[in-house]
């Protein structure tokens, strides 16, 4: 019997579905905490072109600058390297944050 067919059809997509919704929350959450550090440095004039990186929506209130500067680079990031790169910058990327914060106290 092949793995695939251990646990039939829906299980299986049922798993892929939640494996899926896990990555995007996970990628999410690399995304916030990164722009929060982009804007937070820019907020204390810590960062390279930190007047634009500091600002925030009215609407919205959050710092679309530094969000869209983080998702530009981790999309140039991801076509840029190699597959084995990307792996180790995503697992750094979950880790550093939490490290950061952490250091910070």
């Amino acid at each position: 019997m092949r793995k695939r067919e251990q646990l039939g059809p829906a299980r299986e997509r049922t798993l892929l579905i939640a494996i899926t919704v896990a990555f995007f929350g996970a990628g999410m959450v690399v995304l916030t905490a990164c722009s929060r550090i982009v804007f937070a440095m820019s907020r204390d004039a810590r960062f390279p072109a930190h007047r634009p990186m500091r600002r925030v929506s009215r609407r919205t209130h959050t710092p679309v600058p530094a969000t869209v500067l983080i998702f530009g680079v981790g999309i140039v990031l991801m076509v840029a390297l190699p597959g084995a790169a990307v792996l180790q910058l995503i697992t750094a990327a979950t880790l550093l944050p939490a490290i950061i914060y952490g250091a910070a106290d």
